[in-house]
């Protein structure tokens, strides 16, 4: 618990709520057995609407709040090129992707 921040855990569990809900959707025909298609859309979007940006906020402020810019500055230069290269990598990939999956005739949303 001390190196995974506590947003990421609720995260991963929003995640394996929504999954099973769609997968319980799609299989049964109700989510979790019990929710009819209208009653898990209106819930999915209701949060989605209401909770999932103060949520990110308040994570993203929680990380903020909890860094350290001594250690930032002792850290040194590598580790953020690391990072802004890694985002280049995958922010190229995407858009070659997109760029495949529209010469191919797919539509991408």
């Amino acid at each position: 618990a001390k190196y995974v921040p506590a947003f990421v855990l609720g995260f991963a569990g929003m995640t394996v709520a929504r999954s099973v809900g769609d997968m319980t959707l799609t299989n049964w025909g109700v989510a979790f057995g019990v929710l009819s298609a209208s009653q898990w859309e209106t819930a999915v979007v209701g949060v989605g609407n209401t909770a999932s940006l103060p949520l990110l906020g308040t994570a993203m402020a929680a990380v903020g709040l909890k860094t350290s810019f001594a250690t930032l500055k002792h850290i040194g230069a590598r580790p953020y090129i690391l990072g802004f290269a890694s985002s280049c990598v995958v922010t190229c990939t995407g858009f070659i992707a997109i760029k495949i999956l529209a010469v191919c005739g797919t539509t991408v949303v």
